[in-house]
């Protein structure tokens, strides 16, 4: 059914000049790669209602999308097992927040292991150029270093402030969720 879609909204572009002939088997695959990336985020963002604000959910996807655009780590091999184990990271992740007792040691170990694993050990993609790689890394360690910038002062300022801290472990969860793919990344290789 998405490739008959996909199909019809590309040849419909080719139609109205908008798309060369060479170019469809192209706009197919990213359509569905948009069509199927927007529908597991959706997806995520419904299901965290069960457990979490919108914000906080917000919180937790922005911080994942932005980390794991750049640096990579593990990646489900079909995309219905994305899926899943995006939903089922995404309920622990949200699960444990609950649990936590301390949220100025949870962001303090958040930071440090999330931090540092992904400043220092971010795995190498054999298919992306080696140029493209460094890129990746410089600009993934200025949102780092950006992240602790905001982050650090927030946390020792607003210590004493439950809910700020409570929805700020929404973003260094996805902190930790995306340490956690590059790690995994590295081990099965």
């Amino acid at each position: 059914m998405l490739q008959k879609i996909t199909k019809k909204i590309a040849f419909f572009l080719l139609e109205k000049e908008m798309l060369l002939e060479d170019d469809v088997e192209w706009c197919i695959y990213l359509l569905k790669k948009w069509i199927f990336s927007s529908s597991i985020l959706i997806i995520l963002f419904l299901e965290g209602l069960v457990w979490a604000t919108p914000i906080e959910i917000l919180f937790y996807i922005i911080s994942v999308l932005v980390l794991r655009r750049r640096s990579g780590g593990y990646h489900a091999s079909t995309p219905l097992r994305c899926m899943v184990l995006s939903m089922l990271i995404e309920m622990l992740c949200f699960i444990m927040i609950m649990k936590i007792k301390n949220y100025f040691w949870f962001h303090v170990l958040s930071l440090c292991f999330g931090g540092l694993v992904l400043w220092f050990v971010i795995p190498t993609n054999q298919k992306e150029k080696t140029s493209e790689m460094k890129a990746n890394k410089r600009i993934l360690r200025k949102i780092l270093t950006l992240e602790g910038l905001v982050l650090i002062p927030v946390v020792i300022f607003l210590k004493a402030d439950r809910v700020v801290m409570e929805k700020l472990c929404y973003w260094n969860m996805g902190i930790l969720t995306t340490a956690s793919c590059v790690v995994i990344s590295k081990w099965e290789k």
